[in-house]
């Protein structure tokens, strides 16, 4: 579960939870454009990326002639997960300790796995990370 990968944008945001192994608490989307459009607040053009729970998400083709973004590059943004665990260290170090429970939770909803495009799976592909 390291690395990047290339994701058509109608991949579901459960497939992306087992891929990267996070869990995203976006009740309102389905699949990774649509976790993409709201995290913009708008609707994403090649270029556009932001960032969730640890992962990079990049418009980076679209297809159409509307030319809506059609894949998506996830990453982890390891710049961000070290600016969260200084933070937390900070916490720690001010004595509080009641934070524990705020990490990683493996507690997945089964119901958000309802396999609508289960046969989409072969579609997503992991990209060499040699930039």
């Amino acid at each position: 579960s390291k690395g990047v990968w290339k994701m058509p944008a109608r991949t579901p945001i459960a497939d992306l939870e087992d891929i990267f192994e996070v869990h995203i608490d976006e009740d309102d989307v389905d699949t990774v454009f649509g976790l993409l459009t709201k995290l913009l607040g708008n609707v994403p053009i090649v270029g556009s990326s932001a960032v969730t729970r640890g992962l990079k998400l990049t418009a980076v083709d679209s297809a159409g002639r509307r030319k809506k973004v059609s894949t998506i590059l996830v990453e982890r943004d390891i710049q961000g997960l070290k600016d969260i665990q200084v933070l937390k260290e900070e916490d720690d170090s001010a004595g509080k300790s009641g934070g524990k429970s705020a990490g990683k939770s493996d507690s997945r909803s089964e119901g958000k796995n309802n396999a609508k495009n289960g046969d989409k799976d072969s579609e997503s592909s992991q990209v060499d990370g040699d930039k």
